[in-house]
Formats: C-alpha cells, sequence, structure tokens
C-alpha cells in the first residue's frame, strides 16, 4: 500500500514539475496576429481576399443584425407567398 502512495506522489510532483514548465498559452495572441495576417493577405492577392471588410469587422452585433432581418424577410416572404393555410 505504501508503494502505490509513494507513487502517487511521485507522479504528482512529476506532473506539478511539468505544468510549472510548460508556459500557459496567451489568450489574446491570436487577436492581436491575426488582422496582420488578413492585412498582409490582403496586399499580397491586391484585394482579392478580405475585400469586403466583413471578415476584418470586430463589430459581431453587425453580424447578428443582418442575420435577424434576413430571417424576418424570409417568414415576411413565406407568409405571403406560401401556403395559405396559416
Amino acid at each position: 500500500m505504501t508503494d502505490k502512495a509513494e507513487d502517487d506522489k511521485e507522479h504528482n510532483d512529476v506532473r506539478a514539475l511539468l505544468k510549472g514548465a510548460i508556459p500557459s498559452p496567451d489568450p489574446d495572441a491570436e487577436a492581436r496576429v491575426l488582422p496582420q495576417v488578413q492585412r498582409k493577405l490582403y496586399a499580397r492577392s491586391r484585394g482579392k481576399f478580405y475585400r469586403d471588410g466583413w471578415s476584418r469587422a470586430h463589430s459581431m452585433p453587425s453580424v447578428f443584425l443582418m442575420a435577424a432581418t434576413m430571417l424576418i424577410v424570409a417568414l415576411v416572404v413565406y407568409l405571403l407567398l406560401g401556403p395559405r393555410g396559416l
């Protein structure tokens, strides 16, 4: 029984040592790099990629507003042209 407890303690010590040696990833690193990569791709492709700016926009509410608007338009079109059984 003591061998099992000693093994568990040793595994925990090694695990703690490894966790301390590996740096935690920076969650903001991708947010800082992505606009630079997109700008470089836009420049190198002479405007072929990321031309419209939607993929580079940081305002997600505008995307949700557009989706809600399209859903409402689709519902209105369905009610006007769809089956009259409603």
